[in-house]
């Protein structure tokens, strides 16, 4: 069960990008419905900010979650994928736990 995180932030994506790709509260969940349809993906969140979107997600495979998830983001938020695998970033297991620490801890914030 790899825990992986797939993302973009204020470190690999300019302004524009950031902001035309993030998740408006009110679709969050039905964004993580949506996500259930995808089956390497067991479970799933979605941190979205005007500085950061990650998907956080329980993966049966590696490669194929990484696969889905950059699915998932093309269809639902109609992006095309040249259009963000450039600043996107995955990290795996401890290295994606120890993220999602760092964003709720506020360590990863654009002003800290």
């Amino acid at each position: 069960m790899p825990i992986i995180v797939l993302g973009l932030s204020h470190k690999t994506a300019p302004d524009e990008v950031r902001n035309r790709h993030a998740f408006p509260a009110e679709r969050i969940g039905q964004a993580l419905c949506a996500l259930r349809d995808y089956s390497a993906v067991r479970e799933a969140a979605i941190v979205s900010t005007c500085n950061r979107l990650e998907i956080y997600a329980d993966v049966s495979d590696f490669e194929a979650g990484v696969e889905q998830l950059k699915h998932f983001l093309t269809t639902y938020r109609h992006m095309r994928v040249d259009d963000f695998d450039k600043y996107l970033y995955t990290m795996l297991g401890a290295q994606a736990i120890e993220q999602l620490l760092r964003v709720a801890c506020g360590l990863d914030s654009m002003l800290v």
